[in-house]
């Protein structure tokens, strides 16, 4: 028998499901088409779970992560609308809910350093500074456009990274 919550494989005489605790009706021997017919719906539910789409939830967590890591923001917000509008699996919203939370906090950063490196940009533009003072705006722009660079590698490893665990965790 097979969990109807989560798909794992039931030992007989067991109440509840050893993997997610989802209680169950057992089936007695004098009912063997029903069983049989739950057997078969256990067992296409077991395979992998699958997303309104068609497409396993864990193909699709990995597509949102691959357009999080890629820049394709209109794409990463089309995926995860769609997965928490309608989308009933749990694990498929809450990853999408952490993938969303590391794509606006990688942007945040992007944006206040382009931010501040447009703020220097027009100090130096209004040309009230000495030289030396200038030279030192160069280099702290040059160090925050080194910090952007950073956190974006970053943020495209820990995705890809997302995208790979979570294909191989819901397809597997």
């Amino acid at each position: 028998m097979f969990c109807s919550k989560c798909g794992s494989q039931i030992p007989d005489g067991v109440a509840a499901c050893p993997n997610c605790g989802e209680q169950f009706e057992q089936f007695s021997n004098s009912q063997p088409q029903q069983s049989q017919v739950n057997f078969q719906s256990q067992k296409v539910r077991q395979s992998v779970s699958q997303a309104k789409l068609g497409v396993s939830c864990g193909v699709l967590a990995a597509l949102l992560c691959f357009a999080g890591a890629f820049g394709w923001g209109t794409v990463f917000a089309l995926i995860a609308g769609y997965i928490f509008l309608f989308e009933s699996d749990q694990w498929l919203r809450s990853y999408t809910a952490k993938t969303t939370k590391i794509f606006v906090i990688y942007n945040v950063i992007t944006f206040a350093i382009s931010l501040l490196k447009s703020c220097l940009s027009v100090l130096v533009d209004l040309d009230i500074f000495s030289n030396k003072l200038v030279d030192g705006i160069y280099k702290l722009s040059n160090g925050l456009s080194m910090i952007s660079s950073i956190a974006s590698i970053v943020f495209m490893v820990i995705l890809l990274m997302n995208a790979i665990k979570a294909y191989n965790m819901r397809n597997n």
